[in-house]
């Protein structure tokens, strides 16, 4: 099932309430006389189908406009319907260079048989008509599904935006941010920005700002006029001269960083900016790949050096996980990842390119790479393990537990999982809770996974003291490898009070206690890599944004859930299928511990096309100044689809006929496009 279906949604639900407006494309405009005819104002319906939804000041009178594209189909003689007026004879059209370039109409208002005429949109000549842009935005990622081991960064999506500076009618001077309208035969819009008029200081408006919403339906971005597309470079390059087109562009950068420190008119700026994307484009089908920045080559390594430094690198890396592991002091651990980034500044300023994960060598993509499964995210519950701006992944978490809960009339519980003090932020939780405020979620039960810390710990040293845990000083990377190997550590079977004392010395923070971890005596042969004594408390010495210092030892979230979902009355966890494989281990803590039993229910992830869930990787976008913010409508964040018009009732009815499937959904990002 893929992004067609729920737009497709989408456009069910606004269809019938959104209001009814004409916009032209300013670029494309044929002046037109309407024979006969007074200047005039008349209320009409917003909408053909709703009179709820209100009325309108439609504008009459001689001079009007159409768009070139309808008037160049015209035919004389032929009869029209301008709509909101009633059909109309053509009775000459005047060309120059074989373009239309005016039209003259003489009314038939009396004949009302619009059945078979051809139905065109218009705007009188009148000084109330307002400025408006049409944004149409395409794809991030331009490939539909990444492998595993592909960088995005190879796959960004350039040219995404499209303008189109349109004239519109006056009543798109009352929308206000949010609103959702048609533009007759332009397509579906939300309102971005509200027009404002002339400023007193500027002299100038500021044009209402229109957003594209997907409509269900594969559809080619708009073909560009000759207000909004990038013009031609003026001048011309030799064939084959990539260093001459490098130089140039240089120059033009140069031209433009220029004309906007001067403050320039924003059409020379205009001007210097298309100049420079048309050099860029010649550069790009020239050579095949995008222009270096600020104009220059890639310096090329010599043979060996780039090699050298990625070794540098695998090993520096290798250091700095090392010291962590070993819990060495921040400043040890500060200085080794200083050493690591200007190793790996200098790769990137060697080869031009930043350096592969893993020290390796990235292998150049094919010219038309072969799909590959995406990589993707999602969260056990609303808020757990989720740190930073929602994306429609956890929105189907948050909708899903909202459905059951109002079918079945229980208790909605939304919980912070702070069960990491490094990875905590409150910035982050404000956020969250106003996401899932847009959302229309409301919560009965809001909690923090720290408020049980005490009765954590007291479970933990019930583990202890049954001698289903135990305290371990094992090097983390040898744990992993004994876990592996199945092998037991050696202080698998210490006992009791050994135990006992090593976790006193953890939560005490001392320097052996911080080497330490505490590990559920489950299965180490078996099958489920979950089950082969997973670690379940950790020292952390950070202080808690909610506790300070209280607490030197923190426990993970995969022990922490159980206990709190059991003790909160949690009656129904719902997760997704990738964590099938620690369900039992989520059930072998309630029953040891003699909890009651939450039923756990898995349903599918949401996988994208076209974009990433990652945060790390969306950040990339934000940081580098290519999308606005986290709520760029390119993103597929909760703020960025809503600010793309997707409501969210068609949202939430999307998620409720999937259910909780279990089958993954592969979300096609070519049908969410323009």
């Amino acid at each position: 099932m893929g992004w067609d279906k729920i737009w497709a949604i989408n456009k069910k639900i606004i269809d019938p309430i959104a209001p009814r407006y004409t916009g032209l494309a300013k670029g494309a405009l044929v002046p037109v006389k309407v024979i006969g005819v007074e200047s005039s104002v008349k209320k009409c319906a917003k909408h053909p189908k709703n009179t709820e939804v209100g009325e309108k000041d439609v504008y009459y009178g001689s001079s009007v406009y159409l768009e070139g594209e309808d008037a160049e189909n015209l035919k004389p003689g032929e009869k029209i319907t301008m709509i909101n007026w009633g059909n109309m004879l053509v009775d000459h059209i005047s060309r120059s260079d074989s373009k239309v370039t005016e039209v003259a109409l003489k009314p038939v208002l009396e004949d009302t048989d619009f059945k078979k005429t051809v139905k065109l949109t218009w705007l009188a000549d009148v000084p109330q008509n307002i400025p408006a842009v049409a944004l149409h935005y395409d794809n991030i990622i331009s490939k539909a599904v990444l492998g595993k081991d592909e960088d995005f960064k190879n796959y960004i999506g350039h040219q995404t935006v499209f303008e189109t500076e349109l004239i519109g009618d006056p009543s798109l001077g009352s929308l206000k941010k949010g609103d959702i309208i048609q533009l007759q035969r332009r397509g579906y819009y939300i309102c971005d920005s509200p027009y404002q008029a002339a400023s007193e200081f500027t002299g100038l408006p500021m044009p209402c700002m229109l957003i594209n919403i997907p409509d269900g339906r594969l559809q080619a971005p708009p073909t560009p006029v000759a207000a909004s597309s990038p013009a031609p470079s003026s001048t011309p390059v030799p064939s084959g001269n990539a260093d001459a087109i490098l130089s140039q562009i240089t120059d033009q950068g140069t031209a433009v960083r220029n004309l906007k420190s001067q403050k320039a008119n924003k059409d020379e700026i205009k001007a210097a900016v298309d100049k420079l994307l048309a050099l860029k484009k010649q550069y790009k089908d020239l050579t095949g790949s995008d222009p270096p920045a600020a104009g220059k080559p890639a310096a090329q390594p010599a043979s060996g050096n780039a090699d050298a430094i990625l070794s540098q690198i695998t090993d520096q890396g290798t250091a700095v996980r090392n010291l962590k592991s070993q819990k060495a002091s921040k400043d040890e651990i500060k200085a080794a990842v200083d050493k690591l980034l200007a190793l790996k500044k200098q790769y990137k300023d060697l080869t031009g390119v930043d350096a592969p994960a893993g020290g390796k060598p990235a292998a150049k993509p094919a010219a038309a790479p072969a799909a590959a499964a995406a990589t993707s995210g999602d969260a056990d519950k609303i808020l757990e393990q989720i740190a930073g701006y929602l994306h429609i992944g956890h929105a189907k978490a948050a909708l899903l537990n909202q459905y059951y809960q109002q079918s079945f009339k229980g208790k909605f519980v939304m919980r912070f999982d702070d069960t990491n003090p490094a990875k905590e932020n409150v910035e982050f939780e404000k956020i969250i809770l106003e996401d899932v405020k847009l959302l229309n979620i409301e919560h009965d039960i809001f909690s923090f996974t720290s408020n049980h810390f005490p009765a954590i710990q007291g479970y933990a040293e019930e583990l202890i003291n049954k001698g289903l845990a135990y305290v371990d000083d094992t090097e983390p990377l040898a744990m992993k490898e004994e876990r592996e190997k199945r092998q037991d550590s050696v202080h698998r079977n210490n006992s009791v009070a050994q135990n006992m004392e090593k976790w006193n010395a953890m939560k005490a923070g001392t320097d052996y206690g911080k080497k330490c971890c505490l590990r559920a005596k489950m299965d180490m042969q078996s099958d489920n890599g979950c089950l082969r004594d997973p670690a379940i408390y950790r020292c952390k010495d950070e202080p808690h944004p909610r506790h300070g210092d209280k607490y030197k030892v923190y426990p993970t979230y995969d022990f922490a859930c159980p206990i709190v979902d059991s003790v909160e009355g949690v009656t129904h966890a719902l997760r997704t299928t990738e964590y099938n494989d620690r369900d039992p281990q989520y059930y072998w803590f309630i029953d040891q511990l003699g909890l009651r039993r939450p039923f756990v229910y898995a349903y599918s992830r949401l996988n994208l096309t076209h974009t990433v869930l990652s945060k790390r990787k969306l950040a990339w976008f934000v940081e580098e100044g290519l999308v606005s913010g986290w709520d760029d409508p390119r993103f597929p964040t909760v703020r960025g689809i809503l600010r793309r018009g997707l409501t969210v009732e068609a949202l939430r009815q999307f998620i409720i006929l999937q259910g909780s499937a279990r089958s993954i959904v592969q979300m096609d990002g070519t049908k969410y496009g323009p």
